[in-house]
């Protein structure tokens, strides 16, 4: 009797640690975590680019692999499937990707975790884009108390001085919304007028005599056949600057006792 129950005994420990051994095996998540560097979500019309990525680590396990991207409107945004884009026309896009892992990654986690099946999730992998146009509008404002011009691509802004009164002169020039010539926009609490300079050195001279700096007002091209003129009213303190791409404005501001500063920068 004694001897049976020994014999069921180990029988069900044989039984409970099979069952044990069965449990452990799990079902495994390993969709990949992908982070992309150096990927504006803002684009400019006509620019290109390649979208670059890295995979983390599934489970402690290195892996690699690759993804397959597509646009859901080519006509905006055109991207093979390696992630080399280009930017056509403005408007808003979205990418969908999904994310292969190799083979000889899989083959690692099967070895890692020999007894798990594994499972790849369908995340809905979206990147949304806004691809907008690298040529902007200059406007140009006139207040007509303090005599000042003022000089702007931010719409609201010029909705808002035209609200106080301030008289809207239409299109002053074409800029750019970026490029390495920014153009910089100083105030000046004392008169109340505003300085535009694309000169760094300019812009720290006057900051340091107290005008305020307010950032970039606009990008300059690098070399035009557009030259944006500055001149200087010798007797006015507010609205003593002025800009324009007109050269016969500049000739009869000339004409009145205007000194002629030369290209503030290129439209």
């Amino acid at each position: 009797m004694k001897k049976i129950f020994l014999v069921l005994l180990s029988s069900l420990f044989i039984f409970i640690g099979f069952r044990g051994i069965c449990t452990e095996a799990e079902e495994l998540d390993i969709t990949p975590q992908v982070d992309f560097t150096s990927l504006p979500t803002e684009l400019y019309k006509d620019s290109s680019g390649q979208i670059n990525y890295k995979i983390h680590d599934v489970l402690g396990v290195s892996v690699d692999g690759n993804i397959t991207f597509w646009s859901n409107n080519e006509k905006i945004l055109q991207i093979s499937s390696k992630g080399e884009w280009n930017a056509l026309e403005t408007g808003n896009v979205s990418v969908t990707y999904s994310v292969n892992l190799s083979e000889d990654s899989l083959e690692k986690l099967k070895q890692k975790y020999p007894n798990d099946t594994f499972i790849i999730k369908d995340i809905g992998n979206v990147i949304n884009f806004n691809i907008v146009s690298k040529i902007e509008t200059t406007s140009r404002l006139y207040n007509p108390n303090s005599g000042e011009h003022f000089y702007t691509n931010n719409y609201s802004e010029k909705l808002n001085l035209f609200s106080h009164g301030w008289v809207d002169e239409g299109h002053a020039w074409t800029s750019l919304a970026t490029s390495d010539i920014p153009v910089y926009r100083l105030y000046n609490p004392n008169f109340g007028n505003h300085h535009y300079t694309k000169s760094v050195a300019e812009n720290i001279l006057l900051i340091d005599l107290g005008w305020k700096y307010e950032g970039i007002a606009f990008y300059s091209f690098e070399s035009t056949n557009n030259p944006v003129f500055r001149l200087y009213n010798p007797n006015s303190d507010a609205g003593s600057h002025f800009l324009t791409l007109d050269l016969n404005e500049r000739n009869s501001l000339i004409n009145l006792g205007w000194r002629d500063e030369g290209v503030a920068f290129n439209a």
